[in-house]
């Protein structure tokens, strides 16, 4: 299916943890609008964000370890060295395990300030992993060609 990826599917196994977890996140803004008398009210079941962001975290771990390959310290650390990619992916996986421990304290003793600081260091983590991929992205373009088309 994704031949660019290579032989074996493990690339596969993230993104579809992360779709799982979002369908997750959705559950708690739907259960206040569709049953509101069900779960905490006016906020709806707080489960599904706990369950969400920990699925979310695991399809992040994957993805590190499995972008692991494309890591090449030789290149250097520049936008065109090719490692913004994995660098940004490992990121993102620190950002998650930051959430992951927000979304655990909020879920089992309630929000607190240490809630808070984990949520802030994790949401900013992941707007700099955000930044690594779109600067390798705005850098490096668009496939051209037949490149395109092996894509698919």
């Amino acid at each position: 299916a994704f031949p660019v990826y290579g032989p074996d599917k493990i690339g596969l196994i993230g993104p579809l943890t992360k779709l799982v977890a979002a369908c997750f996140f959705n559950i708690q803004p739907w259960s206040a609008l569709i049953a509101p008398g069900y779960g905490v009210p006016g906020i709806g079941v707080p489960w599904s964000n706990f369950v969400g962001i920990v699925l979310f975290h695991i399809g992040n771990c994957v993805d590190a370890v499995n972008i692991y390959k494309l890591f090449a310290p030789q290149n250097g650390y520049g936008v065109q060295s090719g490692n913004w990619v994995p660098l940004a992916f490992w990121t993102l996986c620190t950002a998650t395990w930051f959430l992951v421990i927000a979304g655990g304290i909020a879920f089992f003793s309630g929000p607190t300030a240490g809630t808070l600081n984990s949520q802030i260091f994790g949401s900013f983590l992941l707007l700099v992993g955000s930044l690594l991929l779109v600067g390798h992205s705005a850098e490096n373009g668009k496939p051209k060609g037949q490149q395109l088309f092996q894509m698919f």
